[in-house]
Protein backbone atom coordinates (compact mmCIF):
# COMPACT_ATOMS: atom_id res chain seq x y z
CA UNK A 1 0.00 0.00 0.00
CA UNK A 2 3.09 2.38 0.85
CA UNK A 3 4.69 1.71 -2.27
CA UNK A 4 1.24 2.22 -4.25
CA UNK A 5 1.25 5.44 -2.36
CA UNK A 6 4.20 6.84 -3.36
CA UNK A 7 4.40 5.58 -6.96
CA UNK A 8 0.97 8.08 -7.09
CA UNK A 9 3.28 10.95 -5.44
CA UNK A 10 5.84 10.34 -7.71
CA UNK A 11 3.88 10.12 -10.99
CA UNK A 12 2.04 13.11 -10.12
CA UNK A 13 5.04 15.11 -9.30
CA UNK A 14 6.60 14.00 -12.94
CA UNK A 15 3.31 15.06 -14.83
CA UNK A 16 3.50 18.33 -13.08
CA UNK A 17 6.95 19.00 -14.74
CA UNK A 18 9.09 18.44 -11.76
CA UNK A 19 9.31 21.73 -10.61
CA UNK A 20 7.67 23.71 -7.47
CA UNK A 21 8.06 27.09 -9.19
CA UNK A 22 5.66 29.59 -8.77
CA UNK A 23 4.60 31.22 -12.95
CA UNK A 24 5.92 34.98 -13.12
CA UNK A 25 2.96 37.22 -12.59
CA UNK A 26 1.72 38.67 -15.91
CA UNK A 27 2.33 41.64 -15.56
CA UNK A 28 4.29 43.80 -13.26
CA UNK A 29 2.47 46.03 -10.02
CA UNK A 30 3.44 49.12 -12.08
CA UNK A 31 1.91 47.93 -15.25
CA UNK A 32 -1.04 47.17 -13.68
CA UNK A 33 -1.37 50.41 -11.27
CA UNK A 34 0.40 53.14 -13.39
CA UNK A 35 -2.54 56.03 -14.24
CA UNK A 36 -0.84 58.95 -16.18
CA UNK A 37 -4.24 60.50 -15.00
CA UNK A 38 -3.91 59.84 -11.59
CA UNK A 39 0.01 61.55 -11.88
CA UNK A 40 -1.27 65.05 -13.41
CA UNK A 41 -4.27 65.25 -10.35
CA UNK A 42 -1.47 64.62 -8.15
CA UNK A 43 0.51 66.85 -9.47
CA UNK A 44 -1.72 69.82 -9.01
CA UNK A 45 -1.11 71.69 -12.09
CA UNK A 46 -3.21 74.59 -12.06
CA UNK A 47 -3.46 75.34 -15.55
CA UNK A 48 -4.79 71.91 -16.78
CA UNK A 49 -8.25 70.31 -15.92
CA UNK A 50 -8.91 67.03 -17.52
CA UNK A 51 -11.32 67.02 -20.38
CA UNK A 52 -11.33 63.04 -21.64
CA UNK A 53 -9.67 60.44 -19.25
CA UNK A 54 -7.05 57.39 -20.39
CA UNK A 55 -7.89 54.49 -22.80
CA UNK A 56 -8.05 50.69 -22.50
CA UNK A 57 -5.09 47.88 -23.60
CA UNK A 58 -3.77 45.00 -25.35
CA UNK A 59 -2.26 41.41 -24.69
CA UNK A 60 -0.72 38.62 -27.21
CA UNK A 61 -0.04 35.39 -25.02
CA UNK A 62 2.15 33.01 -26.83
CA UNK A 63 5.88 32.35 -25.55
CA UNK A 64 5.98 35.99 -24.01
CA UNK A 65 2.90 37.38 -22.80
CA UNK A 66 2.91 40.94 -24.31
CA UNK A 67 0.85 43.15 -23.00
CA UNK A 68 -0.04 47.12 -24.63
CA UNK A 69 -1.95 50.32 -23.07
CA UNK A 70 -2.95 53.42 -24.64
CA UNK A 71 -3.08 56.46 -22.18
CA UNK A 72 -4.66 59.35 -23.59
CA UNK A 73 -5.65 62.46 -21.95
CA UNK A 74 -6.73 65.89 -22.79
CA UNK A 75 -6.97 69.18 -20.74
CA UNK A 76 -8.01 72.14 -21.17
CA UNK A 77 -5.89 74.96 -20.35
CA UNK A 78 -7.17 77.48 -18.15
CA UNK A 79 -4.24 80.45 -18.01
CA UNK A 80 -5.92 83.21 -16.14
CA UNK A 81 -4.29 86.66 -16.34
CA UNK A 82 -0.53 86.68 -16.12
CA UNK A 83 -0.24 83.15 -16.46
CA UNK A 84 1.20 80.83 -18.84
CA UNK A 85 0.82 77.07 -18.62
CA UNK A 86 4.64 76.25 -19.11
CA UNK A 87 4.44 73.25 -21.30
CA UNK A 88 8.64 71.93 -20.99
CA UNK A 89 8.45 72.53 -17.32
CA UNK A 90 5.41 70.01 -17.21
CA UNK A 91 6.78 67.47 -19.14
CA UNK A 92 10.13 67.43 -17.30
CA UNK A 93 8.51 67.30 -14.10
CA UNK A 94 5.96 64.74 -15.17
CA UNK A 95 9.49 62.62 -16.16
CA UNK A 96 10.80 62.90 -12.90
CA UNK A 97 7.69 62.03 -10.93
CA UNK A 98 6.88 59.19 -13.96
CA UNK A 99 10.81 57.69 -12.56
CA UNK A 100 9.81 58.09 -8.57
CA UNK A 101 6.54 55.42 -9.48
CA UNK A 102 8.50 53.26 -10.87
CA UNK A 103 11.63 53.34 -8.58
CA UNK A 104 8.70 52.75 -5.85
CA UNK A 105 6.80 49.79 -7.74
CA UNK A 106 10.28 47.87 -7.91
CA UNK A 107 11.04 47.99 -11.16
CA UNK A 108 14.77 48.83 -12.21
CA UNK A 109 14.71 51.44 -14.63
CA UNK A 110 17.68 50.92 -17.08
CA UNK A 111 17.04 53.73 -19.53
CA UNK A 112 15.09 56.62 -20.32
CA UNK A 113 15.42 60.63 -21.05
CA UNK A 114 13.58 63.18 -22.77
CA UNK A 115 12.98 63.41 -26.51
CA UNK A 116 12.57 67.18 -27.32
CA UNK A 117 10.58 69.54 -25.12
CA UNK A 118 7.71 67.27 -25.52
CA UNK A 119 8.03 63.98 -24.93
CA UNK A 120 10.59 61.48 -22.60
CA UNK A 121 10.90 57.89 -22.36
CA UNK A 122 11.64 54.85 -20.19
CA UNK A 123 12.81 51.28 -20.46
CA UNK A 124 12.85 49.05 -17.35
CA UNK A 125 12.50 45.50 -16.48
CA UNK A 126 12.28 43.12 -13.52
CA UNK A 127 13.61 39.11 -13.63
CA UNK A 128 10.37 38.28 -15.76
CA UNK A 129 9.83 41.65 -17.45
CA UNK A 130 10.96 43.98 -19.65
CA UNK A 131 8.89 47.47 -20.54
CA UNK A 132 8.71 50.95 -22.36
CA UNK A 133 6.61 53.63 -21.61
CA UNK A 134 6.57 56.83 -23.73
CA UNK A 135 4.73 60.05 -23.27
CA UNK A 136 4.31 62.70 -25.32
CA UNK A 137 2.78 66.39 -24.76
CA UNK A 138 1.07 68.52 -27.64
CA UNK A 139 -0.95 71.53 -27.39
CA UNK A 140 -3.83 71.06 -29.61
CA UNK A 141 -6.75 73.59 -30.97
CA UNK A 142 -5.53 76.69 -29.08
CA UNK A 143 -6.47 75.86 -25.28
CA UNK A 144 -6.38 71.88 -25.33
CA UNK A 145 -3.34 69.69 -24.26
CA UNK A 146 -3.46 66.22 -25.08
CA UNK A 147 -1.38 63.86 -23.56
CA UNK A 148 -0.52 60.50 -24.98
CA UNK A 149 1.61 57.51 -23.48
CA UNK A 150 2.51 54.09 -24.61
CA UNK A 151 2.89 51.29 -22.31
CA UNK A 152 4.01 47.96 -23.63
CA UNK A 153 5.66 45.48 -21.38
CA UNK A 154 6.88 41.60 -22.14
CA UNK A 155 6.53 39.04 -19.25
CA UNK A 156 8.85 36.05 -20.12
CA UNK A 157 7.53 32.47 -19.53
CA UNK A 158 9.01 30.30 -16.96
Amino acid sequence: MRRLFFSLIITGFALSGGSCRTQAEPETRFFREFSLGQMVERMKVPELRVSDDEGGGSTLSGETTRRRRDLNLLFTIDEQKGTTFDETGFIDKLKDEVGRVMSAADVHVNGGGASGNDSFHFDYSTKDHEGWLEVTGARVEGNRYKLRGVLREIARKQ
